[in-house]
């Protein structure tokens, strides 16, 4: 049992879209924007799914949902390549789906590979294939974030606690081991004072500091990567780096 319903301006699917004991799905070149949780669970029969050529941008993982498939047959096959998703640090998981087989819950995404990626955080490249993702690439914006483990949340001076500076923008990825901190041509004159303590990297490029003062980066434990180049910098104060 199949249906085709490719080349058409088709822009959401749900779990009522289809009939239960549907084979094969054709929804390749279509507008697909959203896909419903579960809207291939209870799909039984399902056995191959053609999504390529759509508008995909983001998919949430209850999206591929399947319905519990037995040993006894063999995991449906999705096709999503031609969709330009964007992978911030929700989209992760869509990069290890195939890995998921024995939960026997999700499809293996056969094309997985031709899916390509536009970034959160936009320095060098703007798009990347998926496949090529390290764990630490996949970012999301934050303005202020505290952990649960942090006791000083409610006060100003508090060092884990994380708020962006003005005029910078700030990412994280889903375990908090990347933290970039990027205030490049920000029109700064002074590094700003509430750096995130956990940034691991600062951006601070194309900027006019013309001095850098004793001490700015101190506590910054975990820097990787400190960028500072065409800020006009003329002088460094001793221990500028020391902390």
């Amino acid at each position: 049992k199949m249906l085709d319903v490719s080349h058409n301006r088709i822009k959401h699917i749900n779990t009522s879209s289809f009939p239960k004991n549907i084979e094969t799905l054709l929804l390749n070149n279509n507008q697909i924007e959203e896909i419903a949780p579960e809207t291939f669970a209870g799909k039984e029969n399902l056995v191959k799914v053609v999504l390529y050529g759509n508008h995909l941008r983001r998919l949430e993982m209850p999206s591929l949902a399947l319905t519990l498939v037995p040993d006894t047959r063999t995991m449906p096959e999705f096709y999503i390549g031609d969709n330009l998703i964007h992978c911030d640090c929700s989209m992760e998981w869509l990069q290890r789906i195939n890995e998921l087989s024995y939960l026997r819950q999700y499809p293996q995404v056969k094309d997985l590979d031709s899916v390509m990626c536009t970034m959160e955080h936009e320095r060098g490249e703007l798009v990347r294939p998926l496949t090529e993702m390290k764990a630490s690439e996949f970012l999301c914006k934050y303005e202020s974030h505290c952990f649960a483990t942090c006791h000083c949340c409610d006060f100003d001076a508090c060092d884990c606690k994380m708020t962006c500076p003005d005029r910078c923008s700030c990412y994280h990825d889903t375990a908090w081991e990347s933290n970039i901190v990027d205030c490049g041509s920000a029109g700064l004159t002074t590094i700003p004072s509430k750096i995130p303590m956990d940034a691991t990297d600062i951006y601070l490029d194309g900027n006019n500091f013309g001095q850098l003062e004793s001490h700015v980066f101190i506590g910054k434990k975990k820097l990787k990567s400190l960028y500072l180049n065409n800020s006009h910098i003329d002088e460094l104060n001793n221990k500028t780096f020391g902390g």
